[in-house]
Formats: C-alpha cells, structure tokens, sequence
C-alpha cells in the first residue's frame, strides 16, 4: 500500500511541475533569452578588457624600448623627448593601478629625474609606490623618491622614504640593503658617527652576503 501511495504523490509532482512549464512557457523562455543575452555580453565585456590589456602591455613595452633609445642616444632631439612624454601621460590616464599604467607614471618620473625636475620626480614615484604595493615597482619606485630627496637637497625626506623602503619591506626588496648603507652614510655626512655605525652593523647582521653588508661589515670594523 506504501508503494502505491509513493507513486501517487511523485505522479502529483511530476503533473504539477509539467502543469506549471506549461503555463509559465512563454516567461521561462524569456528569462533564458535574457540569461543567453547577458553572458554574451560579459563575454565581450571580458573579451574587450583582455584585448585592451593586451593593447596596454605591447604599448607600454614600446614605449620603456623608445625611453631607452633615447636616454642612451649620444643625439637626443627635444621633439622626440615631447613625443614620448604624450604617450606615456595618454597611457598613464588610461586605467589607473594596472602595470601598465604604474609604468608608465615611473617612466615619466624618471624623465623629470633626468630632466632635473626631483621634486615632480619623487612625487611621481611616490605615486607609483603607493598604488603599485603588489608589484615589483613599490620598493624601486620608493627608494629612487629617497634618490630624488637627496640630490634635490631634502636630506630629511631622503632619510624618510630609505627608512621607509627598508620599513615596508624588508627582504623583500632588493633595495633595502642599500637603502641601509645610505642612512648609515648620511648619518656619517651629517657627523653622527654613532648612529652611522648602529645602522651599518643593522646591515652587517641582517644582510651579510649582501654586497652592502660586506661593504657595511669592512666600514664598520675601520670606524672608532
């Protein structure tokens, strides 16, 4: 008797269900149009952005070749420098966080720095740092910002931003040994023999394979 009653109500079910399809055609199959439609389009929404990161990338790797012609050329022409200076600015305003454009704003900033323009340099760099985190570019960017302080005079701000790049990340940055040895060198310029020697002892101890904790090793033992 159980068995009967079992198949009845899965009878029921099914009668209801198909009773349902049936009445409810015309929706169901609107809402399958529209579902069919909207993957379509983020298709060609995905499709178009990786085209256009692409597009991005190949650009930008042309423009760092063109930013090395030109700074090794022995003949550097001022409408060449203005050229590449446009399309670095145009990429930059592209899509603001993506390699391409973090690039793009260090390539700018290392033309103010060789145009002797260090404190538009460090700001940029600054930039690149602060929205690059992710990337190989945060440590590079910040510690040429600490390159751009000191040439321009701003030993304080240097001092900072080589603290900085030693502080955020560590020995996860190629950099960070030779920010080290520059504090310690700055310091020793400024006559504070005592600290000089604290911070190149620090790189001694944390990076003695390092070129600069060999460096800091030998200066250490020659210092009073």
């Amino acid at each position: 008797m159980a068995k009967v009653d079992d198949i009845t109500k899965g009878e029921k079910v099914q009668k209801k269900v198909t009773e349902f399809l049936n009445s409810n055609v015309k929706i169901l199959i609107c809402v399958g149009v529209a579902l069919l439609l909207l993957i379509g389009i983020l298709w060609l929404i995905i499709g178009l952005s990786d085209r256009a990161s692409t597009a991005h990338q190949i650009k930008i790797d042309e423009l760092q070749n063109s930013y090395r012609n030109y700074f090794y050329s022995s003949e550097k022409s001022d409408e060449e420098l203005s050229a590449l200076k446009g399309e670095l600015q145009k990429l930059a305003s592209k899509k603001k966080g993506s390699y391409p454009y973090l690039k793009a704003q260090y390539l700018l900033a290392m033309i103010a720095y060789d145009e002797g323009s260090y404190s538009e340099a460090s700001d940029l760099f600054v930039s690149v740092s602060e929205k690059g985190q992710k990337t190989y570019l945060a440590s590079l960017a910040l510690f040429n910002a600490a390159v751009s302080k000191e040439v321009d005079g701003d030993i304080q701000s240097a001092l900072e931003y080589y603290q900085n790049v030693y502080d955020k990340f560590g020995s996860d940055a190629p950099e960070a040994p030779k920010a080290l040895y520059n504090i310690a060198r700055l310091h020793e310029n400024s006559g504070d023999l005592e600290l000089a020697k604290a911070f190149l002892q620090q790189l001694a101890d944390e990076y003695p394979y390092s070129e600069y904790g060999k460096l800091a090793k030998s200066k250490v033992a020659m210092m009073p």
